[in-house]
């Protein structure tokens, strides 16, 4: 290229552009609406499961390329003096753009074990049951606690351990109910408490005979039955309550089985949880966190009957 000034000639030399900024553009770019459409996708369902999963990876890993080759685009530039800095700026903007969230659960990944559930009982945890029903397709829900989650958990997790509050069972499973509900959780399963009577301790019971009279036993009407009173000294028991719910992640909606258990002891209730990632094998301290906030929240409604 010839430039002509004050009747000289002087060559100018081509300004080279490196295809590194261009590729940091177009990929950084591109993962903007790859995340959008993926969180939305996996929101609505159309993109679920592993599948989500494999769509969460695509544009991350879309949004780093277009950050690597934005930095070494830049590196490039600055030492050899190429062409396209604007390019590599924009890459690197729309790249951190899509991974800055992803960037805030680094320290999780490094710190937390890798679990994909929680419990606070590790002997006889809650079973998902309507939870197969719900997704058959996937038996990870039902598996069994692996041999290393309560060392891990009670390391990791301290405070995820069982609630017992001073309201009988159907108090507590209503309130456990009604907070399940307020989390905008979808409930599969809801099994109340039943009440059961059982003779009081140490009452003494009347002796049967050992032979039977020749003479046929008299049966009570059903109204002289009704008619019977109650016996005061008996012990009101109750059947374990059962609350089985989806939960879902807040910014990508992962879907996770929980499970609820109240359980009567005399005066008080015990309330045990279970909570599963349906998807991946690390839940990033998700469903701990899930089961120390329900608890806490129940004990707090509890204190306030």
């Amino acid at each position: 290229m010839t430039m002509l000034t004050f009747g000289r000639a002087w060559t100018l030399a081509p300004q080279r552009s490196t295809h590194l900024a261009v590729w940091s553009r177009r990929l950084g770019t591109l993962s903007v609406p790859m995340a959008v459409f993926g969180v939305v996708f996996h929101r609505t369902g159309a993109a679920d499961g592993d599948a989500g999963i494999a769509v969460l990876g695509a544009f991350l890993a879309c949004a780093l390329l277009g950050l690597v080759c934005g930095v070494l685009a830049l590196m490039r530039i600055w030492t050899e003096g190429y062409d396209g800095a604007r390019f590599a700026i924009i890459g690197i903007i729309w790249s951190l753009a899509v991974l800055v969230i992803p960037a805030t659960l680094l320290p999780a990944v490094l710190t937390l074990p890798h679990l994909r559930q929680a419990t606070t009982d590790f002997d006889d945890p809650p079973a998902f049951n309507a939870a197969l029903r719900d997704h058959s397709g996937d038996g990870r829900a039902a598996g069994l606690l692996p041999s290393q989650q309560k060392a891990l958990q009670s390391e990791a997790y301290p405070t995820v351990v069982p609630l017992r509050i001073d309201v009988s069972a159907p108090e507590a499973f209503a309130l456990a109910l009604q907070i399940a509900e307020g989390n905008g959780w979808r409930i599969i399963e809801r099994k109340a408490p039943e009440e059961i009577l059982t003779p009081a301790p140490g009452r003494a019971q009347r002796a049967r005979p050992t032979t039977r009279s020749r003479a046929a036993p008299r049966l009570a009407a059903p109204e002289q039955e009704a008619r019977r009173p109650a016996d005061p000294n008996a012990i009101k028991d109750y059947t374990p309550g059962i609350i089985e719910a989806v939960a879902r992640t807040r910014f990508y909606g992962f879907r996770d089985d929980v499970v609820i258990r109240i359980t009567a002891i005399q005066r008080e209730s015990r309330i045990d949880m279970r909570s599963a990632s349906r998807s991946g094998s690390f839940d990033l301290g998700t469903n701990a966190r899930r089961i120390v906030d329900f608890l806490a929240e129940l004990r707090d409604r509890a204190a306030e009957r």
